[in-house]
């Protein structure tokens, strides 16, 4: 079954939301089908907060990270990922996260845990993308379990790590011009990579997310288009619809209507 068509109404409204968002930075709809698959493996669009590892195994909990739990036993590792709050300034704190993450502070590990739609994740991510979207995501993490600003932060932290990732992808993907792009296969890879960081090539992912998301970026791109002409048929009358604008079904927005969907976004 098309995986697309296992989102519930909500999740629908949330990937044509965060698709708006996508496309002030992102004019090629691969490249956003590649980025919202890349997020289906993240969040979902359901669970804006990072989840507990209480009932993950412990060899998975191991291939995920790896020497940052090295240390610990069958017996300790079970003890300490029924904690979730001490389970997470272990795996996000220490060195690991004063260098990759920026968490300096006591206990940043647990309170910059991943959040929002592609689980951002870490004190100097918060941070950045908050300053960028203008919302004080270091004073008030929590404010990245709202649809409306993950779906903001998402789109700002993706523009971000393209322009960071510009010499890689160029070198790594043979690609100078994302607009080019016309391989949604290859567009995930480059999402994907921008998500995790570009020191190593996603295959390399130990979670098992990148082919997850491979598995559904055609799907995505497929049926962003129809995502977006469904809600435009459930708001016909407050919708100008633009035929033939691109694959995501572009529309505009009359007035009040983004207050309206943004109002319903707050309450999901």
């Amino acid at each position: 079954m098309s995986y697309f068509k296992t989102l519930t109404p909500e999740q629908k409204t949330r990937v044509v939301y965060l698709d708006k968002e996508l496309s002030k930075y992102f004019s090629n709809p691969y490249i956003r089908a590649g980025i919202i698959a890349t997020i289906t493996k993240e969040s979902g669009f359901s669970n804006l907060k990072e989840i507990s590892y209480a009932y993950t195994p412990n060899d998975r909990i191991r291939k995920v990270f790896g020497y940052r739990v090295a240390k610990y036993n069958d017996a300790q590792l079970n003890a300490l990922k029924k904690d979730y709050n001490a389970f997470f300034n272990e795996v996000y704190g220490g060195e690991f996260g004063r260098v990759q993450l920026g968490n300096t502070k006591t206990n940043d590990g647990s309170k910059f845990v991943g959040r929002g739609y592609n689980q951002i994740t870490g004190r100097s991510n918060y941070t950045n993308v908050g300053t960028e979207i203008g919302v004080d995501l270091a004073n008030n993490p929590e404010l990245l379990e709202k649809p409306e600003v993950a779906a903001k932060a998402a789109a700002v932290f993706f523009k971000k790590s393209f322009e960071a990732g510009k010499t890689t992808i160029k070198s790594r993907y043979g690609v100078s011009d994302l607009t080019k792009i016309k391989d949604v296969k290859l567009a995930g890879k480059i999402a994907h990579n921008a998500n995790m960081g570009w020191k190593n090539p996603p295959e390399s992912d130990p979670t098992g997310g990148f082919q997850i998301a491979m598995s559904r970026v055609l799907d995505i791109f497929e049926n962003l288009g129809s995502a977006a002409n469904e809600f435009v048929k459930k708001n016909r009358t407050n919708l100008i619809v633009i035929t033939g604008a691109s694959v995501a079904g572009f529309f505009l927005w009359k007035t009040g209507l983004m207050t309206k969907l943004t109002n319903k976004l707050k309450t999901m």
